[in-house]
């Protein structure tokens, strides 16, 4: 049995959304979950993401990450500024 070691909940959630890179390199990525503290983002192709990017979302919102783990495609991501928290979560997941 996995043991959650999580410090906050996170809400599911299927959003399209962008990775952001350097001189405005875009990857198109899934949000599959959120909190006010990261994000977990499915690549649509296996490759190595940057320590730091920018993390749109499809609603315009963005947020400065850096990815804390990567496993293939799924991506674990932390923000770099804890956002506001109605930001995140204004709207139903």
């Amino acid at each position: 049995m996995l043991v959650e070691r999580r410090k906050t909940r996170r809400w599911r959630t299927k959003q399209r959304g962008a990775v952001i890179v350097g001189e405005g390199v875009r990857r198109f990525c899934d949000i599959t979950n959120v909190s006010g503290h990261g994000a977990c983002i499915e690549m649509g192709a296996e490759a190595p993401l940057p320590t730091r990017f920018l993390l749109v979302f499809a609603d315009g919102r963005r947020f400065h990450c850096q990815c804390v783990w990567q496993d293939g495609v799924l991506a674990g991501v932390q923000f770099a500024e804890r956002p506001l928290w109605k930001r995140l979560v204004g709207r139903r997941w």
